[in-house]
């Protein structure tokens, strides 16, 4: 390629591509973000190409054995994969009844990776107190920085990322009311005082 930049691969190029690019353009109408579904259906639509060519519709055979031949891939990754597929055929269905919508338990649901630990009050004064004592050199705000931080997360369950992006226009001392915007599902919130 000129210019030395590298050639972007071509996606949804099998026989449903055309498909669920519609499915995909639909979801991100909604607000969906929906990047993993990408990977996953272009995946699944280079399995179509290289072992159903020809196909019209979406069989159990094809789904199961898409599944099988992403084997080396983590319960967490075909449980996702399998849940796209679901929403993909869901779609499908409206078009064509034989469609068929993989079901819930085609793979075994993952556990969770990591057990959520709930700190008490007590703990979390605790972590608040050894933040405030630490010291960095060269930057005497970030014990304050940060437990502030974790003070806004235990008191109003804002996400990690909601309250990094938190600016000074976000906060309304008079009403003592935080603006969350752009959060999950680009969606903006008001949060009150506890």
């Amino acid at each position: 390629m000129a210019g030395g930049g590298a050639m972007k691969k071509e996606r949804f190029t099998g026989p449903m591509g055309l498909w669920m690019q519609k499915h995909l353009t639909l979801r991100h109408s909604l607000g969906f973000l929906y990047e993993g579904a990408t990977y996953s259906l272009d995946a699944f639509d280079q399995y179509l190409l290289k072992h159903y060519p020809i196909c019209k519709t979406i069989s159990r055979e094809m789904v199961v054995g898409f599944l099988k031949s992403r084997d080396k891939s983590s319960l967490l990754s075909l449980s996702q994969d399998n849940l796209n597929l679901r929403q993909f055929c869901r779609f499908m269905f409206q078009f064509d009844s034989t469609t068929y919508i993989p079901e819930k338990g085609l793979v075994k649901r993952s556990k969770p990776q990591v057990q959520p630990h709930i700190f008490t009050e007590d703990e979390i004064i605790q972590v608040i107190t050894f933040v405030k004592k630490m010291q960095v050199r060269g930057d005497e705000l970030w014990p304050f920085t940060y437990s502030t931080i974790i003070g806004l997360l235990w008191v109003t369950g804002m996400r990690i990322c909601e309250v990094v992006r938190l600016k000074i226009k976000d906060i309304d001392v008079v009403e003592g009311v935080l603006t969350v915007r752009q959060t999950k599902f680009f969606k903006s919130r008001l949060i009150p005082p506890p």
